[in-house]
């Protein structure tokens, strides 16, 4: 038999702390993370947004006694604060109003940024740009990329943003980018699409969706960011030489500086675009 308490309900909350901290402090090391697949993580986001959305027990579990914090816990959330139509209202209840209003809240906003960036650059035609399809294709031949990618370059996008979870879509901005830049470029955000970094990126923000109220999501996201990047910037070194390493470095270092002039961000992953 399965249940649902209000004791698997905290216990749900501790065990996502725990590993918020777990993967903010591993974080700090980008030699162990490098080693773990990203299916790892994966799974475990995966792992604690199915435990927090089903908070169950099993009757047999064991369960650690608590005389005094968790029953405190208990008495302060049961507390009665008012009564509406003879319906009493206690902080738990409230509490809950408040954090569903800020699921919503949150979530509608990251709903509505996706849908005003569709809206805006969606419509676009892909690029006809020769140079651009020759070099795309070229990455995409050399590196054994099966999947099909759309390329749109618009004026009014201010930073390289790769989307789509079906449909892969690559976002420029209308710059002066060398033969060997763009090779980088590709490169990097294809490497992304085959990484199916979209995907974990759409886990980590249903996470802060919820966690909202946490203060420790948005490191653990901003945690999940840079190790995104900074695992396909080393899938894509192990493909080059020495040079090449240096030169990809280069075209890491003067996209940088192109975005700083138009957007605080970082390069190759930012999800900032103009406001036209």
């Amino acid at each position: 038999m399965i249940l649902f308490t209000s004791y698997s309900f905290i216990t749900a909350i501790l065990v996502s702390n725990l590993f918020f901290v777990f993967f903010v402090c591993l974080s700090k090391s980008d030699k162990i993370l490098l080693h773990i697949p990203l299916r790892v993580f994966a799974v475990f986001g995966t792992a604690l947004l199915v435990k927090f959305l089903f908070p169950v027990e099993f009757v047999h579990a064991k369960v650690i006694s608590s005389f005094e914090i968790f029953p405190t816990i208990i008495r302060i959330m049961e507390k009665k604060l008012f009564t509406i139509g003879g319906f009493a209202v206690q902080v738990r209840w409230l509490l809950l109003a408040v954090w569903i209003a800020g699921i919503f809240c949150i979530s509608w906003s990251r709903i509505h940024f996706y849908r005003q960036l569709i809206h805006r650059f969606g419509h676009l035609p892909s690029v006809c740009d020769e140079r651009y399809l020759k070099i795309l294709e070229e990455v995409k031949k050399e590196n054994g990329y099966q999947f099909e990618t759309t390329v749109i370059v618009d004026k009014n996008i201010r930073t390289i943003l790769e989307y789509g979870y079906f449909r892969q879509i690559i976002f420029l901005p209308k710059a002066a980018y060398t033969e060997g830049e763009l090779q980088y470029i590709f490169l990097h955000e294809l490497e992304h699409f085959a990484n199916k970094t979209n995907w974990m990126k759409l886990i980590v923000m249903v996470l802060e969706c919820i966690f909202w109220w946490n203060p420790l999501v948005y490191l653990f996201r901003d945690a999940c960011a840079q190790l995104l990047e900074v695992y396909c910037d080393s899938c894509v070194s192990r493909k080059m030489n020495k040079q090449e390493k240096v030169d990809y470095l280069g075209c890491l270092l003067q996209e940088m500086k192109r975005e700083r002039t138009v957007c605080r961000s970082y390069p190759f992953g930012s999800q900032f675009f103009r406001q036209a």
